[in-house]
């Protein structure tokens, strides 16, 4: 390991200890006071695999729980024309859309009230850890064709510790050959919710 790399993996490593001991994955004496046990603890996990230097951090800070759920709108029992019912019966789809779209603001930060009463920020051996990182936010828009990314400019190492909601996929109606002159009954759209990876409670 070339020393920037060994100096940051240390910095990163003094990180995931108070990390660790905020979840209290790990007994206090040793977070605190054995760095080298942490160490070995980290190398034993991943002592089979390459990772980048962001990959150490998003798999072992960024690791968020997770609960998915699905949501359904419905309109009418039966699918009906949209020149007949148009701008009278509710439309699922479009239903369900106002309800996504409610639930993050552009940037990214979820709009769901207090939604982020329990979530710890960052502490400073996390966020010191962030500055001493490579700013790798140029090459992933490169790589990735991502124009404009989410987050307001905050770096990606401190968003993906934060609470998130995704989108996995969305059913209702259908497209192209399949498309028809409807108002589906239905539509149903796959929620998963990340939580921050640290919380009060």
């Amino acid at each position: 390991m070339n020393p920037p790399r060994a100096k940051l993996r240390s910095t990163i490593v003094a990180a995931l200890a108070a990390s660790l001991l905020s979840l209290a994955l790990v007994p206090a004496a040793i977070a605190e006071t054995d760095i080298t046990a942490v160490q070995a603890a980290v190398d034993t996990w991943r002592a089979d695999r390459e990772a980048t230097i962001l990959e150490d951090f998003v798999e072992l800070l960024g690791v968020r729980g997770d609960v998915t759920v699905d949501v359904t709108t419905y309109g009418a029992t039966r699918p009906l024309h949209s020149g007949h019912y148009g701008n009278w019966s509710p439309n699922p789809i479009m239903q369900l859309a106002h309800l996504l779209v409610s639930l993050r603001d552009d940037a990214g930060r979820i709009l769901i009230d207090n939604y982020y009463d329990d979530v710890v920020p960052l502490g400073e051996l996390e966020r010191d850890a962030i500055a001493n990182m490579p700013d790798t936010a140029e090459a992933l828009k490169d790589e990735l064709s991502v124009h404009t990314p989410e987050g307001d400019g905050e770096r990606i190492e401190a968003l993906i510790s934060e609470p998130a909601v995704n989108v996995r996929g969305i059913s209702a109606g259908g497209v192209g050959e399949k498309g028809r002159n409807v108002i589906v009954t239905s539509a149903t759209a796959s929620r998963s919710c990340a939580a921050s990876h640290q919380t009060s409670s």
